[in-house]
């Protein structure tokens, strides 16, 4: 592993200590006090409120490794500065390792799977300007993402994609795990 994918690894593992969950359909995982209640646990003792999304990803990986390839691909890309800033409010929708892996996709190969821009084009797909809470998410019928297309909601759904976990704060945004990559 390169010292950039493990820099960017660091910095993603910081940003999902944000977990502050609800679940959004009966059959999503159940989230209470901060904690990821599934086969993999996530139980910060305190709040992180004050991680920024980046930081609290890293976290959230490092507790539970489920944001390794998310992790490497958005260090390939010049997106960790701009989902560190703190004077921006993202909401950004992660796709769990299982999900990279439906398309054969891992920490190890995501980088070199794709050219920068067409990785930055799909990663900018899962972004949204503001903090939108798993409410405001489901009352919506589209979203504008950060790529400049729009992703449609129907349901707990976000392009065709489940909203598995919901409301993972940070001090920058919000994070909702989701169980497919959307591609635009």
């Amino acid at each position: 592993m390169t010292s950039r994918v493990k820099l960017a690894i660091v910095g993603v593992t910081a940003v999902m200590s944000f977990m502050a969950i609800a679940p959004v359909t009966a059959g999503a995982t159940s989230y209470h006090h901060n904690t990821w209640d599934s086969h993999k646990k996530w139980d910060h003792k305190k709040d992180k409120a004050g991680s920024n999304i980046v930081e609290t990803a890293l976290a959230v990986n490092k507790d539970t490794g489920e944001f390794s390839t998310l992790i490497a691909a958005v260090s390939c890309t010049n997106l960790i500065n701009r989902l560190q800033n703190e004077h921006r409010d993202f909401t950004v929708f992660a796709p769990t390792d299982a999900a990279f892996a439906k398309l054969g996709l891992n920490a190890g190969n995501v980088c070199a799977s794709f050219d920068k821009h067409a990785l930055t084009n799909i990663l900018k797909y899962h972004v949204t300007r503001g903090e939108k809470d798993a409410a405001e998410v489901l009352s919506r019928k589209k979203l504008w993402m950060l790529n400049g297309d729009k992703a449609v909601i129907s349901g707990a759904t976000i392009d065709g994609q489940n909203i598995i976990q919901t409301d993972v704060k940070a001090n920058n945004g919000i994070i909702h795990v989701i169980d497919g990559v959307m591609l635009p």
